[in-house]
């Protein structure tokens, strides 16, 4: 119901209704300002355009965003080329080794609904049955390095369990039904106000080559391309988006003059951060380069007759066939003199103290700032000396589980949202209203501690729940048609109790608990041996032990005893 000011009325989209509404339903309310409280202030719409906060706006007439990566705005040759540093690809790879390795599993929103862990189960099998996914979780954990990166999926029909059920299909056995998208490849358009028909905020395209740019802006005349600042790009409609996967890194707003890094909104990867770094250790590199061809082997001088060319070109001749320890040569006139080496070779060994400084530089310096910005630490990577006790190696590698964890938490979102719910609405419409989740296990399960608990807990008298246990040892609870394993219990040794049962579970030696074990077991009212009176509460025996113990622990005073084939609580008068 809507109300404003004194005057109720039916909200429009419920005046049509039937006058009778279901018990439970909630009504909004019209505030002064004509805003219903149950809908989001300007129709739920950003406040303002993202473009539109900052000082100037370059665009191309596809309105999308300018390249934002600081290695491909400084130089798109070694952007590439930082690929190939196995320094930086060392670091990158251990991340996404580590995360994609992490065992996998689907989360209902309710554990105890049959309903939702049978979808679980089938929407785990059919994730399972992608080809290398595995591999695919790797591919996505690009966007780490390029601040976003994709796969597209091409989708069929599979035979899984008996039913068909539809996933990312191979077409034959060199594919997998799904392809990688480099993350410079794609594009994003921004709204300024003049988007063309069909064109939305966020509308990612993917650049083509115009090799195959045909005539009437269409490839093939079939996809419809537009202008970027770098090219061509083919931009996909809603539905052709759910197609893809797009994973993103660190998203972040750029500085309000710097409109160039405005597309830092759809991802910032480590080749961004770290190029500058990488960069200077690149030229330090050349320095030490140059001084090792020049100076390393050391310096020839080489002397000859001053103003003799004769000479001059026989020592040079000499000196060029000698090929020694490739020292630089150098040729030296001596005047003519009584103490004059007019003839000789004199070797000028280099100081290695110049080379050990660059290489302390590159390594220690640069190596190590770029090493610990991407795995957090180093000692991962390589061996140091810690100091005995200190526990320096245990932060360094808990430093790393935490980029680990973090890398695994946005990879399982980006999953969750683009991946396994498209594939439950198609395969499993009516299950729309039920959101699962892809969760990766980041957290290493110590079973043995675990299981010590859970024994303590029970043995303390807490309620555990056997599935938990199951679960705790990897094992599934058994259905009813299974053959089960399970220990028998043995009989109770007289005004013992039950051999292994904590006290108040069952009778003993200090409360004088009968046995139906002894012989001439006294009645039901008759004292036995300690005097003590003894009464069953049942007229017959129960027949799940767990049943009467947890009728025993229920009061003081009740103790259990074995009866024939059955189980008896008893109370002492």
């Amino acid at each position: 119901m809507v109300t404003n000011g004194s005057t109720n009325r039916v909200a429009s989209f419920l005046q049509n209704q039937p006058t009778t509404l279901p018990i439970g339903t909630e009504f909004g309310v019209r505030q002064n300002d004509g805003q219903i409280d149950w809908v989001a202030p300007n129709s739920g719409a950003y406040p303002l355009a993202h473009i539109s906060t900052f000082q100037a706006v370059v665009t191309t007439a596809a309105r999308t965003y300018r390249e934002s990566d600081e290695a491909i705005r400084a130089n798109l040759d070694n952007a590439r080329h930082m690929r190939n540093d196995c320094g930086v690809m060392e670091c990158l790879e251990a991340r996404q080794r580590c995360t994609s390795l992490l065992d996998w599993h689907i989360e209902p929103e309710d554990d105890k609904s049959p309903e939702q862990n049978a979808l679980v189960g089938d929407m785990t099998k059919i994730l399972s049955e992608i080809c290398r996914f595995t591999e695919y979780r790797r591919v996505l954990l690009e966007g780490i390095w390029f601040g976003k990166y994709g796969i597209q999926n091409r989708y069929g029909w599979q035979n899984i369990g008996g039913k068909m059920r539809v996933l990312p299909t191979p077409r034959h056995t060199m594919e997998y039904g799904w392809m990688p998208i480099n993350g410079d490849k794609l594009v994003f358009r921004f709204d300024d106000g003049n988007l063309s028909d069909g064109a939305f905020e966020g509308q990612m395209g993917i650049r083509v080559g115009m090799a195959n740019y045909g005539r009437g802006d269409t490839i093939k005349n079939r996809w419809q391309v537009e202008a970027t600042e770098r090219g061509l790009a083919y931009f996909l409609k809603e539905s052709e988006q759910r197609l893809c996967v797009v994973h993103k890194h660190q998203i972040e707003d750029a500085a309000f003059e710097d409109v160039m890094t405005a597309n830092n909104l759809h991802g910032v990867g480590v080749r961004s951060r770290i190029y500058w770094e990488w960069f200077q250790k690149q030229s330090c590199l050349a320095f030490l380069m140059e001084y090792l061809e020049r100076s390393a082997g050391g310096i020839e001088l080489w002397h000859f007759p001053a103003g003799n060319n004769i000479a001059k070109e026989e020592v040079k001749a000499a000196a060029v066939n000698r090929m020694g320890g490739q020292r630089n040569i150098t040729l030296v006139p001596i005047p003519m003199g009584d103490d004059a080496r007019q003839y000789g070779v004199e070797i000028i060994e280099p100081g290695m103290a110049g080379i050990e400084c660059l290489k302390e530089i590159l390594d220690k310096y640069f190596g190590h700032r770029i090493k610990r910005y991407i795995l957090g630490q180093t000692l991962t990577s390589e061996a140091d000396a810690t100091g005995l006790g200190s526990g320096l190696a245990d932060l360094h590698l808990g430093t790393f589980l935490e980029i680990i964890k973090y890398d695994a938490t946005n990879l399982e979102e980006t999953l969750t949202r683009q991946l396994l719910r498209p594939l439950q609405q198609w395969n499993f419409p009516r299950s729309r209203h039920i959101r699962l989740k892809f969760k990766i296990d980041t957290e290493s399960k110590d079973s043995k501690a675990r299981l010590e608990a859970y024994k303590t807990a029970y043995e303390m008298g807490c309620a555990i729940k056997e599935k938990d246990v199951m679960d705790e040892i990897g094992a599934a609870m058994p259905g009813p048609a299974d053959n089960v394993l399970k220990k028998s219990e043995p009989a109770p040794m007289g005004g013992m109790g039950l051999p292994g049962m904590p006290p108040g579970m069952g009778g003993n030696a200090g409360e004088g608990m009968p046995s139906a074990n002894e012989p001439n077991m006294p009645n039901s009212m008759e004292a036995d041996k300690f005097g003590a009176r003894w009464r069953p509460l049942f007229s017959k025996p129960l027949s799940d032990r767990r049943e009467a113990d947890a009728i025993a622990r229920s009061q003081p005073g009740l103790s259990v005893t074995q009866s024939g084939s059955g189980w008896q609580v008893v109370c002492k008068v």
